[in-house]
């Protein structure tokens, strides 16, 4: 029998099959600024336990992976994690929260009601949000380096070179390991001994005064990032970067999955969730290109539940913020690059721009979106078309 001696010739192939997997992983991982650093701020507060919240989180992101057949990602709501932290917000009224946002979104599946918001929703306004969201990546991925700007420097530096060698390993690999490396040599935000009593929630309460306290402070701030951000930008954002394959992600359908995924969130005693632009773009600029990137983020959510105590949990509350910054500022600017397609006339320029500043200025999405709607509707009337074009 004649010895194999075709093994140097399929190397190539099991290189690039490695490769494209540790890609995947790599790309799965790449909205890691976004959400640990909401997550680990409300569990650090004292009032949220870490292991519903990722096991929540999981979930929801392997049944999202599944159905879009997408890297879709799965992200805190900004507006209410950030109202939670500063306000103290107690944990039952963001479960309650969790719960009448997924109802509220049932609205929104109303035959009609998702055309109609898609003819207010121009492709300018549309752009303008996207170039919003990746201005606050950018000054949000800043504000967590500056915590510490020599680990800020670290990590941009750890990143730069790994891009170099991009060719044999993805670039957010070698960050992700050196920030273990600095967790592992820092001291934890709460003891190893301490974690085992962050375990699982009971009920919650359905009283008037939560619905109504709930309603007020957390979802009506929401709403409105939720529509553009969530929702509408994430169905043109999917188009973008994967064209016919995103013939899922439609508007009803990220509506739907938000829905359901923060209705499953509020009764395992996770945090209310959505999907997002921006978020997609993080998870493809570092590698994502189908499901099983976020199928593997969904699955380390999943063990992150079931184990997490003790030394890992000192770890990952530990993961220095500036690396994570690094990723957001990556990731802001690859996802405002994508508005530049609506920067060649005067008109979309401009509800680009003005959509865009002033959400970044007002540090609220809704009121940007709001501006660019106003101006996208003003400007055909206060500059006529010439010759036909713009």
């Amino acid at each position: 029998m004649n010895p194999v001696h075709h093994t140097r010739g399929d190397n190539p192939q099991v290189r690039d099959r490695i490769f494209r997997a540790a890609c995947e992983v790599s790309g799965g991982l790449g909205d890691l600024g976004v959400f640990l650093p909401l997550a680990l701020a409300l569990v650090l507060s004292g009032h949220y336990p870490p292991r519903p919240l990722f096991l929540a989180a999981g979930l929801f992101y392997v049944g999202s992976a599944l159905f879009f057949r997408l890297p879709m990602p799965v992200q805190p709501l900004k507006a209410m994690a950030a109202i939670a932290l500063v306000a103290g917000v107690p944990y039952d009224t963001m479960r309650v929260a969790g719960l009448e946002f997924s109802l509220i979104l049932l609205f929104f599946l109303i035959p009609g009601v998702l055309s109609f918001i898609k003819t207010i929703f121009t492709p300018p306004v549309v752009r303008g949000i996207q170039l919003g969201v990746g201005l606050f990546l950018v000054q949000a991925g800043i504000s967590l380096g500056m915590k510490n700007p020599h680990l800020f420097l670290l990590g941009g530096l750890i990143l730069l070179l790994a891009f170099f060698a991009r060719r044999w390993i993805p670039p957010l690999i070698p960050l992700i390991a050196g920030g273990v490396v600095v967790a592992l040599a820092s001291p934890s935000g709460i003891p190893a001994s301490g974690s085992a009593s962050l375990l699982w929630p009971g009920g919650f309460s359905l009283s008037p005064d939560a619905l109504l306290s709930a309603f007020v402070l957390l979802v009506v701030p929401q709403a409105g990032l939720t529509l553009g951000n969530a929702i509408v930008a994430t169905e043109q954002t999917a188009r973008d970067l994967f064209g016919e394959r995103a013939k899922r992600a439609t508007m009803r359908n990220i509506t739907a999955s938000i829905a359901g995924g923060n209705f499953l969130s509020a009764l395992l005693g996770g945090i209310p969730m959505c999907h997002g632009s921006g978020g997609m773009t993080a998870h493809y600029s570092f590698g994502a290109r189908t499901e099983k990137a976020t199928v593997f983020t969904g699955v380390l959510f999943l063990f992150l539940a079931l184990f997490l105590q003790g030394k890992p949990l000192e770890v990952l509350l530990s993961f220095p913020e500036p690396f994570l910054g690094v990723t957001l500022v990556v990731a802001g600017a690859a996802h405002g690059f994508l508005a530049r397609k609506e920067l060649a006339s005067f008109r979309s320029g401009a509800v680009v721009l003005t959509t865009a500043l002033l959400s970044f200025f007002t540090h609220n999405i809704t009121a940007g979106a709001l501006g660019g709607i106003v101006l996208s509707r003003l400007l055909p009337l206060l500059t006529p078309e010439k010759g036909g074009g713009e």
